[in-house]
């Protein structure tokens, strides 16, 4: 014991002091070198999120101009649809009164095909008519020249 106490203690505690001191510099350095690294690294990551926050902007931007291009394309051809069941319904009236048209043209073509049907039949009937009635009067003629010619008082 009684070698420790003619050891000087102030020079342990001045070794410590300087040793702790150094631990503290070099704790303090590896803390900042911790926190820039970590800022660092804490920037670069900010960088890559907003990097990727720009390209899904982007892409949210294509794909809404993508959508309000087929809600036109959409809204475009219901139109069409509505304009072409309205053209369907004017066009089926159409041929509905242009069937009764020409289902009435085609009685009238009926009827005045019989009528010239009858025409031509009564044209050949005048005409034998005709023939047998010049045939009658030339029998007629003949018939009054034999009567000329008898005597009555023969």
């Amino acid at each position: 014991m009684k070698s420790i106490q003619k050891f000087d203690i102030s020079k342990v505690e001045e070794s410590l002091n300087v040793f702790f001191c150094q631990i503290d510099a070099y704790d303090e350095a590896k803390f900042l070198s911790y926190e820039k690294l970590f800022n660092s690294l804490l920037d670069q990551q900010l960088k890559e999120a907003k990097d990727r926050l720009q390209d899904a902007q982007v892409k949210a931007s294509k794909e809404a101009s993508k959508v309000q291009s087929t809600m036109t394309k959409l809204e475009h051809t219901e139109k069409e649809i509505v304009d072409l069941k309205e053209q369907r319904t004017s066009l089926s009236a159409t041929l509905k009164r242009q069937k009764q048209l020409d289902h009435g043209a085609q009685a009238k073509v009926y009827e005045i095909e019989e009528d010239i049907a009858a025409l031509e039949h009564t044209t050949l009937l005048n005409d034998a008519i005709v023939g047998d009635l010049e045939s009658l009067r030339a029998n007629l003629e003949v018939l009054k020249k034999d009567l000329k010619s008898l005597n009555p008082f023969a």
